[in-house]
């Protein structure tokens, strides 16, 4: 939400009526999230990404990169397999349609087709796919992958007291 409201203001700057857009939808879509008290929650699953994908390189001198979502996966299946599906399905979702609403801000034609039904449900449905068996894959489901306890993010996680005993 935050980068949406970042971007309006953008836009607003630049000229565009962005709050008036699809019927004030950023007001609608703030105002939902402080009616059902869940953007708490939303700010503490962002907040809970951006620390354990960034703090390792602030503090510990490495990015954990892949390594670092095959341990994830490895460590914490229950919790992170849903995580990393909800989080591709819905960036696949709100970049399909983000880009959408950048045509028409631009005034560039997007064939109705390709907006609602099978022309868009069906590629989105194909790519959205691709990306869980991606998931599937840095978990090592499809294929061989390398010991996922041995990396420098899950020796950072030892180091902090997780138990990590080779499955």
């Amino acid at each position: 939400m935050q980068g949406a409201l970042a971007a309006a203001v953008m836009l607003h700057r630049a000229g565009y009526d962005v709050w008036n857009w699809e019927d004030r939808a950023l007001f609608r879509a703030f105002r939902w999230l402080h009616e059902v008290n869940e953007f708490p929650v939303l700010l503490g699953v962002i907040a809970g990404h951006v620390l354990a994908t960034r703090s390792p390189s602030l503090f510990e001198g490495f990015h954990p990169g892949f390594a670092g979502l095959s341990f994830s996966l490895w460590w914490l299946p229950a919790i992170f397999y849903p995580y990393y599906a909800a989080l591709a399905l819905s960036a696949l979702y709100h970049g399909t349609n983000g880009l959408f609403i950048a045509a028409s801000v631009f005034g560039w034609s997007v064939p109705s087709g390709l907006r609602t039904g099978w022309g868009y449900g069906l590629p989105l449905t194909a790519l959205g796919s691709i990306l869980l068996l991606g998931i599937g894959a840095l978990g090592g489901n499809l294929y061989e992958i390398p010991d996922p306890t041995d990396n420098e993010y899950a020796r950072m996680w030892e180091e902090f007291g997780a138990d990590l005993e080779r499955k």
